[in-house]
């Protein structure tokens, strides 16, 4: 896949999953569905991709079942101690949607 795509389809999950994280607490059913199945997604695969299940993953965990988390590993881990949690994720997903956001207006 052409690295621009990559990209792409990275913002596109880390959007969805900052959707979620944002909209959980949001009123209309519909959205609150949408935001529940998102965040269960994330929860699946992170869960999923966390062999040694301590709630962190490392970069070979990262790798191994969230390639596309993989590739920002040193973007994402905010806190630069060599893991991600799921937290990381979803403020790095938000920030990115975020700043997707801005550009476009």
């Amino acid at each position: 896949m052409p690295k621009p795509m990559k990209r792409r389809v990275m913002l596109t999950m880390l959007a969805c999953c900052a959707v979620a994280a944002t909209a959980a607490n949001a009123q209309d059913a519909t959205g609150s569905d949408k935001a529940e199945k998102a965040m269960a997604m994330l929860q699946q695969k992170f869960e999923a991709a966390d062999a040694n299940h301590d709630g962190k993953l490392s970069p070979d965990e990262a790798k191994a079942g969230m390639p596309r988390v993989s590739e920002h590993f040193s973007e994402i881990d905010a806190d630069k101690d060599g893991y991600l949690t799921k937290g990381e994720i979803v403020s790095a997903m938000a920030a990115m949607k975020a700043k997707r956001d801005a550009e476009k207006s």
